[in-house]
């Protein structure tokens, strides 16, 4: 009996330690897990801030005021330090002021301290130092990165961390109830959490080894020391004392089997939630990270503008589309204050966004780099902490300039139109007055003798009944009911021939070009209204060269898709042949634009308006082609008439 109660009492034991030295494990696998984290958070973005300063290094006079935004952005840093080549300290922003600006240190005075340094610059990675003390007592620790090349050197970023601080945010509350833990940082001590007289017991405690940036740490955790840890056995001892203690420790036996399994249980349940919160805070990270590629790979795609600002005013976040937008890069704009400008709003529009008022499609026009001006409209919403105070906001810009431009287009055609019908109607009822005016003239002159004086006032009504006539042909043309005759013609080959009468249409004073592309293809159209197109647009760029110029008659094959393009608006798909028309005139701006395809619509200041580019565009419309225009005051006029290829 006295030897089965003492091979039980070793198995609870011996249980009882697996136990201890798995919850251990498992303690000193969670304080490696936080620890790398929160070092890795902190330090990361020092080594991203490094990397933008070395793409423009000659940009240095606005660093400091980078730092502080960045101190003001990332938490957690004592200061940030400008340092040179030769460890000489520049600048340092304090993190807080309530920390007091205790300075930059002396990095030359501890030879660890310029073996780190010397480890930065040779391998240009960040560095971290072994753990000083700070001259305020506290320990710290550094972290260096380097800035620029080996070549082009511009220095060191360096982050100062209380190593205090920085652990405590990283292990407070991780330590299970009963449970010591330690830390060392570079071989040294750095934080401990002690229970009192606990020290590490054999065989039960647990270590973890990682590095970050160059340094060595070191992270153990052990149960807190019972009698139970502690107690050895000895056949000599038991049987010394065997008499004296059979009862007692059958007793004990008894007794110490119930607390052991008891405390089985708790350890093994603290072990599974131990296991839980380790497996929760993995998922819970790959889901972040996750999310985060997620959200990025959102942002670079999209087509809007995106840009995301600190409370300081700062840009954080400004991505492809912006840079495309604005022409401002991301590296020229990133913690530095939010570069366009509203032009017809209240200049207070961002600070009115960062302070809480949302916008909804606001229309504006937008100011970017170079004095581009963006028609756009702006959706933007600030950002809010969890306790409410506004940390920034993000808009996203859409530039609707070439969608109004679209609008507008529409509305001139559909106005083209409606028109285009009414013009048909008018000719038709105007051709049959002027045919009954004709016929009545031409019967009264041949009851008229010759030397009659009547006769010369007749003669005069029936020219300008002809007149009329003609005006009407022109007003059929514009509204596409002229009665034609279509035939299969090459384009080339007309502009061959009246090639010296645009040469007179176009006077002296005006170089006419015809560089006609090879191989544009036949078009089916009346030959007779492809001259009246080239006499028109010659005569129309005439009229708008006074002093002189160039005219440039060319051809080519285009196929229109059926995506809508500016140039080739309002034309259908397929494959045409397209004259076009270039002039070196003083061109027209968006308003005659706008009405340059009316009736009767001019703008030569002498002379009356007349159909112009009116007819250009029925006689395109009717053949199932189409018309654009490309113009701007002072840069001339491009008409470009698309007919359909045969």
């Amino acid at each position: 009996m006295l030897m089965a109660t003492l091979g039980t009492w070793r198995f609870l034991v011996a249980r009882e330690r697996e136990q201890l030295r798995r919850t251990a494990e498992l303690t000193a696998g969670t304080l490696e897990t936080k620890l790398s984290s929160e070092i890795a958070v902190r330090t990361r973005p020092l080594e991203r801030l490094a990397a933008r300063w070395a793409v423009k290094p000659s940009s240095r006079f606005g660093w400091e005021e980078d730092a502080r935004l960045f101190t003001s952005a990332y938490t957690g840093y004592q200061s940030v330090d400008w340092v040179d080549g030769s460890l000489h300290p520049l600048w340092s922003v304090p993190a807080l002021p309530a920390w007091g600006n205790l300075g930059p240190l002396d990095y030359s005075r501890d030879p660890r301290i310029r073996a780190a340094f010397e480890t930065a610059r040779n391998s240009l990675v960040p560095t971290a130092t072994v753990p000083f003390e700070g001259p305020d007592g506290q320990r710290e620790f550094l972290v260096a990165a380097p800035i620029g090349t080996r070549d082009d050197f511009a220095g060191f970023i360096v982050g100062r961390f209380r190593m205090e601080r920085l652990i405590r945010s990283a292990l407070d509350g991780t330590v299970p109830a009963g449970y010591s833990a330690e830390v060392h940082a570079g071989g040294n001590l750095v934080w401990q959490q002690r229970r009192t007289g606990s020290p590490p017991q054999r065989g039960v405690k647990a270590a973890r080894r990682f590095t970050m940036d160059g340094l060595e740490w070191a992270v153990a955790a052990w149960p807190s020391a019972g009698w139970l840890l502690d107690t050895y056995f000895s056949v000599p001892d038991v049987v010394l004392f065997a008499g004296l203690l059979i009862s007692a420790l059958v007793t004990a036996t008894v007794r110490l089997a119930a607390a052991s399994e008891n405390r089985s249980r708790a350890l093994e349940q603290l072990n599974s939630e131990l296991e839980t919160e380790m497996a929760n805070r993995k998922r819970a990270a790959e889901a972040l990270h996750s999310a985060h590629a997620a959200l990025k790979a959102l942002v670079d795609a999209s087509p809007l503008a995106i840009a995301r600002v600190n409370s300081q005013g700062a840009v954080v976040s400004w991505n492809a589309a912006a840079e495309k937008m604005f022409e401002w890069t991301e590296q020229e704009v990133l913690g530095r204050p939010m570069p366009v400008r509203c032009l017809d709003r209240p200049p207070t529009l961002w600070t009115d966004l960062c302070s809480g008022v949302p916008l909804r499609g606001l229309e504006c026009a937008l100011g970017g780099r170079s004095a581009r001006v963006v028609t756009a409209e702006v959706w933007g919403a600030p950002l809010e902490e969890s306790h409410g105070w506004a940390k920034g906001f993000v808009c996203l810009v859409a530039d609707v300039g070439k969608r109004k431009r679209l609008e507008q287009q529409v509305h001139v055609t559909e106005k083209l139109e409606a028109v285009s019908r009414l013009a048909v109607g008018v000719a038709h009822h105007f051709n049959n007055l002027m045919t009954i005016v004709t016929g009545y003239s031409q019967l009264a002159l041949e009851d008229i003798p010759r030397d009659a004086a009547l006769r010369t006032e007749i003669e005069e009504v029936l020219r300008a009944a002809e007149r009329a006539a003609r005006l009407s042909v022109q007003l059929l043309a514009f509204g596409r009911g002229q009665a034609i005759r279509p035939e299969i013609v090459d384009v080339n080959r007309i502009i061959l021939s009246v090639r010296e009468v645009l040469r007179r249409a176009a006077g002296d004073s005006i170089e006419l070009i015809a560089p006609l592309g090879a191989g544009v293809g036949n078009v089916r159209i009346d030959p007779a209204q492809v001259e009246q197109i080239l006499v028109t647009l010659v005569v129309n760029s005439r009229d708008a060269m006074p002093a002189g110029g160039r005219i440039s008659i060319e051809t080519s094959t285009v196929q229109v898709s059926s995506g809508v393009k500016r140039r080739e608006f309002g034309v259908p798909p397929g494959l045409y042949t397209v004259i076009s028309v270039t002039d070196t005139g003083h061109g027209m701006d968006e308003r005659t634009r706008e009405h340059a395809f009316e009736p009767f619509f001019t703008t030569r200041g002498v002379g009356p308006p007349g159909l112009g580019l009116s007819s250009v565009y029925g006689i395109a419309r009717q053949n199932g082609g189409g018309v654009t225009v490309e113009s701007e005051p002072g840069q001339g006029t491009r008409v470009d008439v698309y007919l359909p290829r045969a």
